[in-house]
């Protein structure tokens, strides 16, 4: 297991250098060589910042399929679950939208949630994806408690997985 290790007087004196420690160490170490913790964190974080940054369309368009389910067991596993539901919502909305000329969920999400280049044949499945897009936004910005304060909390619970303290 990879751990970044912290001197017990820099934490003692700047506590927050755990948490830049813990940060460190995820942006360093390759997903295949997390820990399942570690990678929950990382996946988490991943997905806040993503849609903090320019929403759940940049989620999707910066981040391949392959850990979209491991996203969600993450978020159900820190607590996050409205934020799951809202992520499943997405992963989901090709069930509400009927389009005649995508055939799959992977389809769906690879060519109109990833790719972005969907050209939508009736205009109130267009209106109507445009409004679910902001009203997931919307709805994932007000959720309380944050994805961030989650994940927070579960370092505080796991940090052992992160950090080596060590004497002086």
């Amino acid at each position: 297991m990879n751990r970044n290790r912290i001197l017990k007087s820099v934490v003692e004196s700047r506590p927050y250098k755990k948490w830049n420690s813990m940060i460190d160490l995820l942006f360093n170490t390759e997903i295949r060589d997390m820990t399942q913790i570690q990678k929950e964190v990382y996946l988490c974080l991943g997905y806040d910042s993503e849609v903090h940054n320019g929403g759940h369309i940049q989620y999707f368009t910066n981040h391949e399929t392959e850990y979209f389910d491991e996203t969600l067991s993450a978020l159900a596993n820190i607590g996050a679950l409205k934020q799951m539901e809202i992520l499943q919502s997405f992963i989901n909305l090709n069930e509400k939208l009927e389009l005649e000329d995508i055939s799959s969920k992977k389809e769906f999400i690879d060519r109109v949630l990833i790719g972005y280049d969907y050209t939508f044949k009736d205009e109130n499945k267009e209106k109507l994806f445009e409004e679910y897009i902001v009203r997931g936004d919307n709805d994932y910005y007000e959720c309380n408690p944050s994805v961030l304060d989650l994940i927070e909390k579960y370092f505080e619970e796991n940090e052992d997985e992160f950090i080596e303290i060590i004497d002086d």
